[in-house]
């Protein structure tokens, strides 16, 4: 991995996210030894197990390698997501309440548009998905900044 990001300096998130995954597709992602062992003891690990959702190593190996690339290298050693966010005070409660307004905000849109996937839960209106969102914000915000 080639650290570009002084270079990239004057270019946008985006540009700077699709920098990173060209460097290193998901489809080459190298195994850790300890994934590389766990794959030889048990030949049904994977990565993603229906070859396209990542699980949950799968998505820490694609979220180091964006925060390595836009400079967080205190990531480097970290073996998991739950050490990142043990690194913060309120790195749990932060989480969390992400994790509840993306699922707020997924179920209000595919009931928005009618999605049929089984098993999904009803949304609220998105109009007040899009309220709470906004709410949940200001408290992720507060959290994120105490230290």
């Amino acid at each position: 991995w080639v650290d570009q990001s002084a270079s990239l300096q004057s270019t946008t998130v985006r540009e700077n996210l699709l920098y990173a995954l060209k460097q290193r597709p998901i489809r080459s992602v190298n195994y850790t030894p300890e994934e590389a062992a766990q794959r030889a003891k048990d030949p049904k690990f994977f990565l993603a197990g229906d070859g396209v959702h990542c699980n949950e190593t799968g998505h820490w190996l694609i979220a180091k390698q964006i925060i390595l690339h836009l400079g967080g290298k205190e990531v480097a050693g970290m073996e998991n997501a739950k050490a990142l966010v043990a690194t913060h005070p309120n790195g749990e409660a932060v989480l969390k309440l992400i994790q509840q307004r993306q699922r707020m905000l997924k179920d209000a849109w595919l009931t928005e548009c009618k999605h049929l996937r089984p098993g999904m839960r009803t949304g609220i209106p998105v109009a007040e998905a899009q309220a709470k969102w906004a709410a949940q914000e200001q408290q992720i915000a507060e959290l994120a900044k105490r230290k």
